[in-house]
């Protein structure tokens, strides 16, 4: 499958794998690669070479579970 980046994105997998396998220095690759030494870091210590997702693990709301049902069951109600 073929990976799809953010237009803004800096690495790919290929400079992920290089930069995961390499013995430089941190500041050395980020001035190689052109980002900074926390990006380098980052992917230094990662398991896996893809994006992980930035949806929240945990989804707090504002609203009480009480106030949850009836938002729910008025909008079911408005839907017919």
């Amino acid at each position: 499958m073929k990976q799809v980046y953010h237009s803004n994105a800096t690495t790919n997998i290929r400079l992920r794998s290089e930069i995961n396998k390499s013995n430089l220095p941190n500041n050395i690759l980020a001035e190689k690669y052109g980002v900074s030494k926390n990006t380098i870091c980052k992917w230094k210590n990662r398991d896996s070479l893809v994006d992980k997702s930035s949806r929240p693990n945990t989804i707090h709301y504002s609203l009480s579970d009480l106030d949850m049902l009836i938002a729910v069951q008025l909008r079911v109600l408005t839907d017919q």
